[in-house]
């Protein structure tokens, strides 16, 4: 019976090892596989006591051509993406910020 046990722990663990180091990279190599990226847009002027960025709508699947993941690829990614949407954006200021559920 102990021998059974140990068996099944070490099945445990390494089951919760391949789930830690399986998605270490998953972020890079989806975003290149898909070729996109999730964007949320965000105020420009932060509010509230907390100091926080308004979002503005949904987050948004922004089409990523390039083959090399870079600020400045994920930039002229948003840029061609919200010019060809929005006629009303006012200025052509795209700045990044990453965050864990993805960039802002």
């Amino acid at each position: 019976m102990a021998a059974k046990t140990a068996k099944t722990w070490k099945q445990l663990k390494e089951q919760l090892k391949e789930k830690r180091t399986g998605k270490k990279n998953r972020g890079v190599n989806s975003i290149l596989e898909k070729g996109e990226v999730v964007v949320q847009r965000l105020a420009a002027e932060v509010t509230g006591k907390a100091q926080k960025y308004n979002k503005i709508g949904p987050r948004e699947f922004v089409s990523f051509p390039f083959e090399e993941l870079t600020l400045t690829n994920i930039k002229l990614a948003c840029k061609s993406h919200f010019s060809s949407i929005c006629d009303d954006i006012t200025s052509e200021v795209c700045d990044v910020l990453v965050g864990v559920q993805g960039p802002s």
